[in-house]
């Protein structure tokens, strides 16, 4: 950044100026502070590991259970709307001293719940064969909803896949449904 100041010497007399750098260069000078600042604090409020945390155990394993809800008396149509349900279990966990752990290998301070339910809107939803099947959009008023809907009559598959620890996918129990034509 140029200097601001400014200097004369007149009859003798010695003058100094500061001139203030302009709105923009404030602005931007600023802004840069901001982020210097914003950064300082952000890394400020990483708390420090706990002593103890919780690693997957020796018999770990994670499932994935989806159904579909329908009534057993009808079977489902082409246009209507299916509801759908899956839900998700981990363990077992391990509580282990933090210290003990491989820099870099992942850890969590509080173990997820033996078994989640409801996390339909947390999967990702697979149909076979793929065309002729259409999933809702959550809306405000059921963002956790999930739904299915075939447009055309047959037998099609449907199963989820989901996240699992470490990074890997789980997936689901797979459920046949027959669908049929409108009245």
């Amino acid at each position: 950044m140029p200097s601001h100041f400014t200097t004369s010497l007149s009859a003798g007399r010695l003058t100094a100026r500061y001139q203030l750098p302009s709105l923009a260069a404030r602005r931007r000078l600023a802004a840069g502070l901001g982020v210097v600042f914003a950064s300082l604090a952000l890394s400020a409020c990483d708390p420090p590991p706990p002593k103890q945390v919780w690693v997957p155990g020796v018999d770990f394993e994670a499932t994935l259970r989806v159904e579909v809800v329908i009534d057993e008396a009808a079977a489902p149509r082409v246009g209507q709307w299916i509801p759908l349900r899956a839900e998700r279990a981990t363990g077992p966990w391990r509580l282990v001293e933090y210290e003990a752990l491989s820099r870099g290998a992942p850890w969590l301070r509080e173990p997820p719940p033996p078994l989640e339910t409801g996390v339909e809107a947390n999967v990702r939803w697979i149909v076979e064969p793929p065309d002729g099947s259409e999933f809702n959009l959550p809306t405000a008023r059921d963002l956790r909803a999930r739904r299915v809907r075939f447009n055309r009559p047959g037998t099609y598959r449907i199963w989820a896949e989901s996240h699992s620890w470490g990074g890997g996918r789980v997936t689901s129990n797979v459920v046949t449904l027959t669908v049929v034509e409108r009245r």
